[in-house]
């Protein structure tokens, strides 16, 4: 600000409308990658479920038959080196 003599001020200000775009457009590019992050999660939280709730269902209703009597059933192993697979040790 520059005061002049007639006791008036003179100033030069720039539009600030740009980092209000710039604002704005960091705002939205996290919304959209909090939402690509959140549904990878999702979709891999299932797929890793599944497959892991697979292998006990298959355990358990293999566990449930040998208990019904049915003693020349057998729980495979799956080749996977893992907690599941290596229980039995």
């Amino acid at each position: 600000m520059i005061e002049l003599k007639n006791g008036y001020y003179f100033g030069i200000a720039s539009d600030l409308s740009s980092i209000s775009e710039m604002r704005f457009t960091i705002g939205q590019s996290f919304i959209t990658a909090f939402i690509f992050v959140l549904l990878f999660g999702i979709v891999g939280g299932v797929i890793v479920s599944h497959r892991f709730l697979s292998r006990v269902d298959r355990i358990a209703r293999i566990a449930k038959n040998i208990g019904s009597g049915q003693l020349h059933q057998r729980i495979p192993l799956s080749g996977a080196n893992d907690d599941l697979t290596n229980s039995h040790q």
